[in-house]
């Protein structure tokens, strides 16, 4: 059965290849992917640095074998999963397995804010010492935006630093913030009343049509309290233009995130130049405890098929029967 990994991760290659048995073809670039296509029969993809939909219709009228995309993680912007369906191939993930780990860089993007990480590496480099000012977290208010597994990791993580914390999300299940030791679950339709007094506000939806630009100017000039923003889950979520003269003019004291538009950032981006902007490589599930449970599981599907047997954590809906959600 032949396999190919699409990621630009140096560690899920490396993880890759030290732990399967069989030839797997690598790719860093969906050009390459492309070409190949033909032959390849399970296809296991990483949304790390590609756009939405790379894996698009274009590429899956040419892929006669395939038997499967299995996708290295939860989130599936990466594949047109509609247009797989049509041409009956089947879209996995591997639910649960990052939401510790994702939600665990939310709390380190949470104290680079508010220790003033930027500003205190120039203070080291101009042999300053007190400086910067910075804040604590506890008695803070946090406002997270989407109460999925990382979403609901996290809440209970911020909780116990002594923040007060409240949710928006479109699922709100009964007694889910007693369980999550939430204050108040606000619909999407009151995410203002939601990020309002907020002062830090944390993204952990997913990218859809309707999240897209979410976060823009419609939005923070409701916040009474000039919020920190911290995204540990899509750039697009996150309107650009607006972000970037919201962090100059102090509309938002700052912003940290995991993610940025343009995958690796370019070193002279003018983010980069901001004392309030932090990010980090996209790392909030590379971790070893992740990627060893991915592995397991994907090696496990794997075997289903070539015994025969269907996947586990379908999401295309027509082959859900007989599979595990």
């Amino acid at each position: 059965m032949q396999i190919a990994f699409l990621t630009k991760s140096e560690n899920m290659k490396n993880s890759i290849i030290s732990n399967f048995d069989k030839d797997i073809m690598l790719f860093d670039n969906i050009e390459d992917l492309q070409s190949n296509i033909e032959k390849i029969e399970v296809l296991i993809t990483s949304n790390m640095g590609f756009p939405c939909n790379a894996i698009n219709s274009f590429i899956l009228s040419k892929a006669e074998r395939l038997k499967i995309i299995q996708n290295f993680g939860v989130s599936t912007d990466v594949i047109d999963v509609d247009e797989a369906t049509k041409r009956n191939i089947p879209v996995a993930i591997l639910p649960a397995t990052n939401s510790v780990s994702v939600a665990e860089l939310g709390i380190h993007l949470l104290f680079c804010l508010a220790k003033q990480v930027r500003k205190s590496e120039k203070a080291i480099l101009a042999n300053n010492l007190g400086e910067p000012l910075c804040e604590e977290v506890y008695g803070k208010k946090a406002c997270v935006i989407g109460l999925g597994r990382i979403g609901t990791a996290l809440s209970l993580r911020i909780n116990a630093l002594g923040m007060n914390v409240v949710a928006v999300t479109k699922d709100i299940q009964p007694g889910q913030g007693k369980i999550c030791f939430i204050d108040e679950i606000y619909p999407p339709e009151q995410i203002i009343e939601g990020i309002k007094d907020a002062d830090y506000i944390f993204l952990t939806l997913p990218l859809t049509e309707e999240t897209e630009d979410l976060f823009n100017e419609k939005l923070v000039i409701n916040c009474q309290r000039r919020p920190y923003l911290i995204n540990i889950t899509r750039a697009p979520i996150v309107n650009k233009e607006f972000i970037y003269e919201a962090l100059k003019n102090g509309l938002l004291r700052g912003y940290a995130t995991d993610v940025f538009w343009e995958e690796p950032i370019n070193k002279d981006d003018p983010f980069l130049s901001l004392d309030n902007f932090v990010i980090t490589p996209h790392i909030g599930a590379t971790t070893v405890e992740v990627i060893e449970e991915s592995i397991k599981l994907i090696k496990e599907n794997i075997f289903k098929l070539e015994k025969g047997e269907s996947p586990l954590y379908l999401i295309n809906n027509k082959f859900l029967k007989g599979g595990d959600k």
